[in-house]
């Protein structure tokens, strides 16, 4: 078992907040386009400025009803297995609205309650960094941010960050590439999963 403490990110890594926007908004994924791939601006690409963005965000509702991402609940199961379910604490950046917190708080509370008490909601990321703790997270910012702090580090492939363009590493999917970069990390008592895949 690992004696590395884990930070696993929501928005976009457990939690679909993309499609959440989209369904709002009434607007086709911009990341179906691949021309738009890599950028994670996504107020730029549908074409708003940033009140008219986050408007539907203010709600509370929002928040709480959010859908798992499709590799959502595999992503967790993966984390749990690796560094033991004990060692892991969702960590998840608020917006501007206040909803924002009580609304991550009850969709957790509602989904996976066991986590109720491991729930940071807060940034910079990078303040929480150190050399016993890792990030998974999606944004390449918070990634970068927090190697450079002194944490270890690991971003998840979405369309809207630099790892969006997999197309040599097609076979594996998002669990095979987060195992593939722990293994070839410094993550001291992590241990890579094969699960009989080639790596």
């Amino acid at each position: 078992m690992s004696t590395m403490k884990c930070f696993l990110d929501m928005d976009g890594v457990l939690t679909d907040f993309v499609r959440a926007m989209c369904e709002r908004h009434r607007v086709v994924n911009p990341y179906d386009d691949p021309k738009n791939y890599g950028n994670y601006n996504m107020a730029e690409l549908l074409g708003m400025n940033h009140g008219e963005f986050w408007f539907p965000a203010e709600h509370h509702q929002f928040w709480a009803a959010m859908n798992w991402m499709p590799d959502g609940r595999e992503i967790l199961e993966f984390v749990e297995e690796t560094f033991g379910e004990e060692n892991v604490c969702l960590f998840t950046d608020p917006s501007q609205s206040g909803t924002s917190a009580s609304g991550k708080m009850n969709w957790v509370n509602r989904l996976i309650p066991r986590y109720n008490g491991r729930l940071l909601i807060g940034k910079p990321k990078a303040f929480c960094a150190h050399a016993g703790v890792v990030l998974i997270d999606d944004r390449d910012e918070n990634v970068d941010q927090f190697n450079e702090a002194g944490g270890q580090a690991i971003l998840v492939p979405r369309p809207w960050n630099r790892l969006h363009d997999l197309s040599k590493y097609t076979k594996y999917p998002a669990v095979s590439w987060i195992n593939v970069a722990l293994a070839h990390s410094q993550c001291l008592g992590v241990k890579e999963h094969t699960d009989g895949q080639e790596t």
